[in-house]
């Protein structure tokens, strides 16, 4: 029988295509780039982190998102708690999905029907405000009982003790942001207590076993063309039954435009 090939795409939107601050509007250019972005790059699964704004303009918002995703994906889970920053999923087949969602601390569990077998992907994003220890801690909820055939994916705002940091570089670009927290932000991303926990639980980082050189995922030029502050906090983390055929970072004119974050890929075999 022959196997069964999956490519899922991550991608952070940056506050759901709006602007940082209000008056919250809708960056239309942004949205068609991104979609531009999906489009080529034909994922089976799309996740998307900072997928939604505040109640009072998601009614407005959704309006503007789904018609250009649903031209493509038949299948989306929308969170009920309407989070700023929510995830959500987005599919060629059947989703069925649970919401977790708390301030701070953005999860959903997605049941996928792939053919042959059901796939579980838990979607995160922590909240960068929240300590290295509070972002390892929540990690591990999902962690005590892996499921098989699973993939846990998000923008987890924690660093890979598989990648290599110079401290100095990043507190002088994490200065142009946040002042004069930049070194004790750098020092507590560098514990790398996160990523440590997901990987004793015996998943697979992508990009890792991919072979692909270190890249940072963030910032974009959109964000800021100072690369002193870059780094890898996006991933796709699949469990062993899986053999990873490819995976990487999507960097071009349109992914530079679309969103803060580039987006990233994993081609996985079932």
């Amino acid at each position: 029988m022959e196997k069964m090939k999956l490519k899922i795409l991550n991608y952070n939107l940056l506050n759901g295509f709006c602007n940082d601050h209000s008056p919250y509007v809708t960056d239309h250019t942004r949205m068609r780039v991104a979609a531009r972005v999906i489009a080529r790059e034909k994922p089976d699964i799309i996740v998307l982190t900072e997928a939604y704004l505040w109640p009072f303009v998601l009614k407005a918002h959704s309006k503007d998102i789904h018609p250009i995703f649903k031209k493509m994906y038949s299948f989306i889970s929308e969170p009920k708690g309407q989070f700023r920053w929510a995830p959500v999923v987005l599919s060629r087949f059947p989703i069925e999905y649970e919401d977790h969602c708390v301030y701070q601390k953005q999860w959903i569990r997605a049941h996928i029907k792939v053919p042959r077998c059901k796939l579980v992907l838990d979607v995160v994003h922590p909240h960068p405000d929240l300590s290295e220890d509070a972002r390892a801690e929540f990690i591990s909820t999902m962690l005590m009982n892996v499921p098989k055939n699973y993939v846990l994916s998000g923008d987890f705002n924690a660093l890979s003790p598989e990648d290599s940091y110079d401290r100095d570089r990043l507190i002088k670009g994490y200065q142009t942001f946040t002042g004069a927290m930049a070194e004790r932000k750098v020092d507590d991303l560098l514990k790398q207590l996160t990523v440590k926990k997901i990987l004793v639980a015996g998943l697979q980082d992508t990009f890792i076993k991919a072979n692909v050189p270190h890249v940072a995922t963030v910032p974009t030029d959109l964000r800021s063309k100072d690369k002193r502050s870059a780094v890898r906090i996006d991933y796709i983390f699949c469990s062993n039954g899986f053999k990873i055929v490819d995976a990487g970072i999507i960097k071009n004119k349109n992914a530079e435009r679309g969103s803060d974050h580039y987006p990233i890929y994993a081609v996985l075999e079932l």
